[in-house]
Formats: structure tokens, C-alpha cells, sequence
């Protein structure tokens, strides 16, 4: 129905945000499609225009989603299609969704701010797609950047809601693979997009980073999170977070990756130290360099410590040490790393271009293939001519590698630079992929964007999936290619992955399950969920933490199946851990049976965690109750010689602090 007008334009805002809901339950569902397909004079979707108005987008999504399954259950599968305009409609719903989950599947939080500054989308059109962004922590960061370009109301709405959905994320972290937690690492991403200074939002993210874990072995998520915040403190505040932050980093112990974080860590926090500190602790750093480097390129996606500590120090003349101790580094390829990500802070002028000149003829000193690293590294500070000539010679060079790992990494490089790729004969690139080993080949074309893909493969999108399922261990790379499949091809990608076997296959469903839509969510859904892997290491964690980003319906089919499962087969300590991520998603039932049966449960500190993570969901009675709980876990085990009593009394006392930051209710420190 084509109006001049928007034929919804003159309803209130009540009217809008109830209205489908009212045509739902009064049974109106004709009429209530036939809202949804009304248009203006210029074709476009008359209540998605007005929604968009009025920055209610995710109402309308909410809208879009309820008329589908209004379809659904009012038709049935089998006769949905069977009637045509049934079909119409259904089809219609579906690719709206799709759409939207597509485009923000590809949204990542840079992404909002580099199209926000150029005026490329409206804060509404970047809204729009940030909430539909299905990982929480990228949701919250969006947000956060999103915030920054609005007016001063929706700013405080916007940096409201990314706080609220902080809260909601989970503390848990795993020492073994350096893991800090979502909520400790989305504090340090929003981190630089917060205005400084004594406001709210400073305050609340303090409090948060105040509430996280001390330590999880190897690195302190709470330090980390004060670290991140400290630019953004009055003085005051900073000398107090200083000594907080210190005090738990020299809590670290030096074996291990712990010796490396701890020295990273008290680095980052060099620029707010007085001069003498200031050196020795980056004298500390750098005699650690190598083992720093190698923990922030395999467990960091944030700042790295050079690039973060020189912009700190830019402007003070300190920079000069950072020169001074890398230059005296005896490895060509060391040197190369410490100095180039200072080089874009060093002042212009005859200084910085020494330094430059100084790299660039280093780089000619390593031999090929680990040339192409180092090249990839100090392409930011190249000229246009310079960026070609290297270029050309990487692929002079490509062409006389007998080696065909050696080839693979030398194309990977190169595929990688941030050049213009019009500048480059892709035919001849993709030449040299197709005459490398057809695994190394894979390993480069999955990681493509689709605007290269086809310029550089021999090989359609059919024929590379079909390659991709011929092997047994290429589920990792097949599930790697999937983000950068259109959208034709990802039922195909499906059927391969369902074609595998075993644990593995279970959880790359999974981890696919976001980009299907919901009829292949739920045929997936039936797939994965007797196959679930039964109790094992860091199974809680891997299971919980795909769940999460899947959708609310999708997520509450999967616990209530989960529910037994849990129960029967994990252990005591695995089902704890499971509880703790997800207990934000529980349906209010499911609460009150796992608080019952854990209320009898001796449990030790298990029982503490389960309290712990069901508190925010209960009523203030049951708080109470959970809260004199705790306090008694927290004290068993005090003096005792078994290990198991000293657990029970330290993750009774983590449980402990968890609710008193909710509650204020005062407990002693045993």
C-alpha cells in the first residue's frame, strides 16, 4: 500500500512502541501484517521509517520478529508452505532479519566511529546496527563510541544501557590460556571512548573495575581495568588507583607468563609514576621484551605496551629512553619491533626521519621469508613509492621460493598490507596461491573479504567448500570461512559442518549457529543439543560463552534443554562455573529449583559460586538468605588442613565481596 504520506506518522509514542503488541493479543494478525507492509510515497517501509524517527529501530526488529512467529504458529510448518501468501510473508520477515544480522555480523566497534566521523552513517543508522550486534562485549563498546556522536540525551540513554549490559557480563577467566573475563576486557575496550574527568560513567566503570577478580593466576583482570581507566581520573583519584593497581600487580608471582604480565602491567602504569620508578620499571620492561611481546601478539586484541606507554609519554621527552634502549637491542628484528610503533609519536623533523631511515635500512638486513613481517610492520611509516617498491620485491621474491610454507606466508603478508588493492595484479597473486600446497592455499582463501576473494582464487566458493569437507581437520577453517561467505553459500557451509563428527563438530555449530536464520538455528539447535560434550575441562566456559551470543529464544530453548544435562552428567564444579556465566539468562523458574536444591547441597565453595551468580535474579528475601549463606562458606575451612576447606573459604570470600557490592551489607574480612 503506497501513501503520500506516512500513514502512521500521526500516532503517539505509545502508540508506537504497544501498538503490534495490542494487535496481538486482541487477535488481530492480518491487520497487524498489514501494518508492517504499509509504505510511504517513496516506497519505503512506512513503520520502520517511524520507528527510525524516533530511535526505537530495535522495536521494530522486536515488531518484525513477533509478526514471524505469529506466522508460524497460526499456520504450522507444513502449511506455511503450502500458501502462497504465507510464503510471501514469511519470506519477507526472514530476510529482514537476515539482512540486519548480516550487516551487523560485519560491524565492528572501529567501524562505527571511523563512519561516524566521516558523516558516512547517521547516529541512527549506526544505532540501528549495534543493536543487533549478537556479541555483548562488541554491543556495549558500540554503544560506548556511538554515544560520543549523539545529542546530550540520547548520549546519557546510550552509556546507561552499555553499562547495564556490563554488569550483565561474566567475571569468569581462565589463568591456563591468560584469559581476564568479557567484563574486565570490555572495560579496557570502552576505556579510551569515555569522556575524562569526575562523571558518572567514570565513577561507575571505577566501581566495576573495583569489583573484579584480584588475580587469576597469571595476570590481575582488576589492575588491568584501573590501568585502562587512569587518563580518564582527576589527580586525586589517580595516586589512589596508582597504589591499588601496583599493590596487586607485585601480588603476581615471576613464574611462567606471570613474570611477563607482571612487568607489562606495572610498564603500562610508568607515565603516572615519578622519574626514578619510572625508569626502573621500564628498564624492568624492557630486559622482559621478548616474553612481553610474545603475550600481547597471542593473548591481547588491546593496546600494546610501547605503542600505549610513547603516546603517554609524547610530548615530555622521554621518548629518547624508549630509542636509546632499543636501539642498543643486538637482534635487527627486535629493534624493528620496539621502534616502530613509537615512531608515529616522535615530533616531525630531522629526528624522526633518521629514525625512519635507520628501520627501513634495517629491514633490508633480514633475510626473506621474515622480511615480509617486518615489512608488514614498518608499512605505516612508509611513502606510496616506498610501499610499491617493497611490494615488487616481495613478489620477485615469492616467485623463487621452492618452499611452499614458506610461499604461503610470504602471500599471506602480502594479502595482508593495508594497500589499495587496484594496485595490484591479483591475477598474478592468485598465480602464485594456486602452485602452493591445497591446505597452505586454504589457510590463506578463508581469511579473504569477498571484494578479493574472487580475484585472487582459482577456485569458486562452491569448490573451495568443497575442499574444505573432503578433510577431517579442516572444521577449523571452514568454520573461519564462514563470516566471509555470502549469504548463498552458508546453507552449503552448513551441510559440511553437520557432516563432521564428534565434540568438535558440536561446538563449531555452535559457533556458526549466529549467521543462520531461524529455521536453520532450529534444525542446528535439534543437532547440537544431545551432543553436547559431557564434563571436562573448561567445558563450562566453552559452552556458556557460545550460548551467550545467541538469540533470546534461541538461548532459552537451549538451557531448558541443557537443564538436565547439567544436572545428571557435569560435575560439581563444572556446573558451578556453567551457573555462573549464564544465571543472567535464566528463566525465573529454573532460578528457584537450582536455589532449592543447592540450599540442601553441600557443596563447599561450589555452593558459594552458584549463591553468588543467582543473587542479582532473586527478590530481597532470598538475597538475604543467600548473603548469610555465603558469609558461613566463607568462614568454613578456616585453620583446616585440607585443600579443599581452603578453596570453599577463598571462593566463598570472592562469592562473599560479589554480593556485598550489591547489597552494602557489611562482612568482616575472614
Amino acid at each position: 500500500m503506497k501513501l503520500k504520506a506516512n500513514p502512521v506518522a500521526q500516532l503517539t509514542r505509545y502508540e508506537l512502541r504497544h501498538l503490534v503488541e495490542h494487535l496481538e493479543v486482541s487477535g488481530r494478525e492480518e491487520d497487524l501484517h498489514r501494518l508492517l507492509a504499509l509504505e510511504t510515497s517513496e516506497q519505503r517501509n512506512a513503520w520502520y521509517d517511524i520507528k527510525n524517527i524516533y530511535m526505537e529501530i530495535e522495536g521494530f526488529f522486536d515488531d518484525v520478529r513477533r509478526a514471524r512467529r505469529l506466522l508460524v504458529n497460526e499456520y504450522g510448518k507444513s502449511r506455511l508452505f503450502n500458501i502462497s501468501p504465507e510464503i510471501g510473508l514469511g519470506v519477507r520477515y526472514c530476510l529482514i532479519l537476515t539482512t540486519m544480522n548480516s550487516i551487523s555480523r560485519n560491524v565492528f566497534p572501529k567501524l562505527d566511529e571511523i563512519f561516524l566521523e566521516r558523516n558516512m552513517w547517521s547516529v541512527n543508522q549506526a544505532l540501528a546496527l549495534a543493536l543487533q550486534i549478537q556479541i555483548l562485549s562488541h554491543r556495549v563498546t558500540s554503544l560506548v563510541i556511538i554515544s560520543r556522536f549523539a545529542k546530550p540525551h540520547l548520549k546519557v540513554q546510550l552509556l546507561n544501557r552499555a553499562f547495564n549490559l556490563i554488569s550483565s557480563l561474566p567475571n569468569i577467566q581462565n589463568s591456563v590460556l591468560g584469559f581476564i573475563g568479557q567484563k574486565a576486557d570490555t572495560l579496557i575496550s570502552i576505556a579510551p571512548y569515555l569522556d575524562p574527568g569526575p562523571t558518572p560513567y567514570i565513577n561507575r566503570a571505577l566501581i566495576m573495575a573495583k569489583e573484579l577478580p584480584t588475580s587469576n593466576g597469571s595476570r590481575s583482570p582488576r589492575s588491568e581495568a584501573l590501568t585502562a581507566l587512569m587518563p580518564l581520573l582527576t589527580k586525586p583519584q589517580r595516586n589512589k588507583v596508582l597504589y591499588e593497581a601496583l599493590r596487586l600487580i607485585e601480588a603476581i608471582g615471576e613464574k611462567g607468563d606471570s613474570g611477563g604480565w607482571k612487568h607489562r602491567n606495572k610498564a603500562m602504569l610508568s607515565p603516572y609514576m615519578d622519574v626514578v620508578d619510572q625508569e626502573t620499571v621500564l628498564e624492568e620492561a624492557f630486559s622482559n621484551l621478548s616474553q612481553i611481546q610474545y603475550l600481547e601478539e597471542n593473548f591481547l586484541k588491546g593496546p600494546r605496551m610501547i605503542s600505549t606507554i610513547a603516546q603517554s609519554l609524547s610530548g615530555g621527552g622521554k621518548l629518547n629512553f624508549f630509542l636509546e634502549k632499543s636501539s642498543k637491542l643486538k637482534k635487527t628484528s627486535e629493534r624493528i619491533e620496539q621502534i616502530a610503533p613509537i615512531i608515529p609519536f616522535l615530533p616531525s623533523g630531522l629526528h624522526k626521519n633518521i629514525v625512519k631511515k635507520q628501520l627501513l635500512d634495517d629491514v633490508k638486513e633480514i633475510e626473506w621469508p621474515a622480511r615480509s613481517k617486518y615489512i608488514t610492520l614498518l608499512f605505516p611509516i612508509m611513502g606510496e613509492q616506498l610501499r610499491m617498491q617493497y611490494i615488487e620485491e616481495l613478489l620477485a621474491h615469492i616467485q623463487i621460493i621452492d618452499d611452499g610454507a614458506s610461499r604461503a606466508e610470504a602471500l599471506a603478508s602480502l594479502i595482508k598490507l593495508p594497500i589499495n588493492y587496484s594496485l595490484l595484479n591479483m591475477d598474478i597473486i592468485g598465480k602464485h596461491i594456486s602452485k602452493i600446497d591445497e591446505n597452505e592455499q586454504l589457510k590463506i582463501l578463508v581469511t579473504l573479504p569477498r571484494n578479493i576473494f574472487g580475484k585472487v582464487s582459482r577456485c569458486s566458493y562452491s569448490e573451495t567448500l568443497h575442499k574444505l569437507g573432503k578433510a577431517k581437520d579442516n572444521l577449523e577453517l571452514l568454520v573461519a570461512f564462514y563470516p566471509n561467505l555470502p549469504s548463498e553459500y552458508l546453507e552449503e557451509a552448513l551441510q559440511l559442518v553437520l557432516d563432521f563428527s564428534g565434540d568438535k563438530r558440536t561446538e563449531a555449530l555452535l559457533d556458526i549457529i549466529k549467521y543462520l536464520d531461524f529455521e536453520q538455528q532450529i534444525e542446528v539447535f535439534e543437532k547440537v543439543i544431545d551432543q553436547i560434550p559431557p564434563s571436562d575441562r573448561y567445558v563450562e566456559e566453552r559452552i556458556a560463552n557460545k550460548l551467550i551470543g545467541l538469540s533470546p529464544e534461541l538461548l532459552k530453548m537451549f538451557i531448558s534443554r541443557l537443564y538436565k544435562l547439567i544436572w545428571e552428567n557435569w560435575s560439581d564444579i563444572n556446573r558451578a562455573k556453567f551457573v555462573s556465566i549464564i544465571a543472567p539468562y535464566l528463566p525465573e523458574i529454573m532460578v528457584e529449583e537450582i536455589l532449592e536444591i543447592y540450599k540442601s547441597k553441600k557443596a563447599g565453595f561450589n555452593q558459594g559460586y552458584i549463591f553468588a551468580a543467582l543473587f542479582p535474579t532473586l527478590d530481597s528475601q532470598k538475597q538475604y538468605f543467600v548473603i548469610r549463606e555465603i558469609k558461613k562458606i566463607a568462614n568454613v575451612g578456616a585453620g583446616s588442613a585440607d585443600p579443599s576447606g581452603d578453596n570453599g573459604r577463598f571462593f566463598g570470600f570472592v562469592s562473599q565481596q560479589r554480593c556485598v557490592k550489591l547489597k552494602g551489607v557489611a562482612f568482616s574480612s575472614t
